[in-house]
């Protein structure tokens, strides 16, 4: 017969043996790819697109835009301005907008302007839009290109470069060139030097004596420049024939006239009458005496421009009747 203490003793193991059944059977928890670091893994790539290659815009000058505009000569200040036209081209395969050019011009390979253009424009792939570099600078002292620049003005090109850098910007990105030539050529002088129109002013023009042995043929010229730059105009042994007979030759000394100006001015020529022949001598006689007379001048006019170059009329001749 049990007693209470062999009861309680039993139920002791008994019960320490069932917790432990029950404990093994608990299933164990195990760790997840959530809990657990794994390996790194990569997926193959089905398809990709390549980055497309970069380029800087190209620049194309327009020769007939590029110019120079205004010249103020010598004691006026000298100072020049025109401006270099171009095309910039996108040889990119996206859009890109050009937001700003730094740009330094050359002539005659000396600086003469720094400046920077901010187009702000878009431009498609392959296409081209048109841009404007002005440049302004005073040449005082620099007395080869003041000339070089009025020789332009008479068909000389005068020679120009373009150095600077561009930034430009795509979608997502935005790029700046480092500073490279740009551009170079030649460029002319939109103001154009004409050679004067000269007319013999019939009614005004004289034929007289101070007395018997000095007579004087006094010619007067209308002159006018239609060009756009002035000049002073000048004359060495300028020949003058009365009905075809040389009577006398003279100088012209320096006459302004100003561009798009008209003017006068007047030759006093000297027939000696002791270089003359009885033709020629009878021929002048007639005309003193108030016959009709045809009068020829011809020689060189030379035209000096600002001072700093000189062009010449090699075959100048009007021709005019004259009463007296």
């Amino acid at each position: 017969m049990y007693t209470r203490a062999m009861y309680t003793k039993a139920g002791r193991r008994w019960f320490l043996l069932g917790l432990l059944v029950l404990v093994g059977c608990i299933p164990i928890r195990r760790g997840t790819a959530e809990d657990t670091p794994s390996e790194p893994t990569s997926a193959p790539i089905a398809k990709a697109e390549p980055i497309e290659p970069i380029y800087a815009l190209s620049l194309t000058a327009v020769a007939n835009q590029t110019l120079i505009e205004k010249f103020d000569p010598p004691g006026a200040g000298s100072n020049v301005a025109g401006s270099i036209a171009a095309k910039a081209e996108n040889n990119n395969l996206f859009g890109v907008t050009l937001t700003k050019v730094d740009y330094e011009v050359f002539l005659l390979n000396k600086s003469v302007y720094k400046g920077s253009i901010t187009p702000e424009v878009f431009i498609e792939p392959n296409d081209r839009v048109a841009l404007t570099f002005p440049f302004s600078s005073s040449l005082e002292k620099q007395r080869d290109l003041i000339k070089a620049i009025a020789q332009s003005s008479t068909g000389t090109p005068l020679a120009y470069r373009l150095e600077g850098s561009m930034t430009f910007t795509s979608q997502s990105y935005g790029f700046t060139t480092e500073k490279v030539t740009l551009l170079f050529g030649d460029m002319l002088s939109e103001q154009k030097l004409k050679p004067p129109a000269i007319a013999l002013n019939e009614s005004s023009s004289s034929i007289y004596s101070l007395r018997e042995d000095v007579p004087i043929i006094r010619a007067v010229l209308d002159i006018s420049n239609e060009g756009d730059i002035g000049y002073f105009i000048s004359g060495k042994d300028i020949s003058l024939y009365v009905n075809d007979i040389k009577m006398a030759a003279q100088d012209i000394s320096p006459y302004p006239i100003a561009a798009g100006q008209q003017g006068s001015f007047e030759i006093l020529f000297y027939p000696d009458k002791t270089q003359l022949n009885d033709n020629a001598l009878r021929i002048l006689q007639e005309a003193l005496d108030g016959e009709p007379t045809t009068l020829n001048i011809k020689g060189m006019l030379s035209l000096d421009v600002l001072g700093v170059d000189t062009y010449e009329i090699p075959d100048w001749d009007i021709k005019g009747k004259v009463n007296q």
